[in-house]
């Protein structure tokens, strides 16, 4: 079974994918849908959508479009998000530094950074 980082398996979990989605599709028109995924923007976040979709895994990048991985961080704990939150980076210089800042604002997200060079590794 594929593992996204640690322990935490690809199969059989509900993602929630924040970012710019309709950017995406524009530069892959063709993206497969892919059971168990939900996309949105960081503006679209809200009580409502949490309880629809009840994530247990939220993904982003660690920079997006007019939000970071720390005001997502912010958003899920104010938000009593309970599950994981993975964002995705590559290329950083010091990932502990950017995971403890993270840590530290939001301490009650179980938070950490996927680097993509790791991903494509596995």
């Amino acid at each position: 079974m594929k593992r996204l980082a640690g322990d935490t398996p690809v199969t059989g979990q509900i993602y929630l994918v924040v970012g710019n989605s309709q950017r995406w599709l524009s530069r892959q028109p063709d993206l497969p849908a892919l059971e168990g995924f939900h996309f949105c923007g960081f503006d679209e976040l809200d009580p409502p959508l949490l309880t629809r979709c009840a994530p247990q895994i939220v993904l982003s990048p660690l920079f997006g479009d007019g939000f970071d991985a720390l005001d997502l961080a912010l958003r899920l704990q104010t938000l009593a998000f309970s599950g994981l939150y993975r964002a995705i980076a590559e290329n950083l210089p010091n990932v502990a530094i950017v995971r403890r800042e993270i840590s530290l604002a939001a301490p009650d997200i179980d938070f950490d950074i996927l680097e993509t060079r790791t991903l494509l590794q596995g």
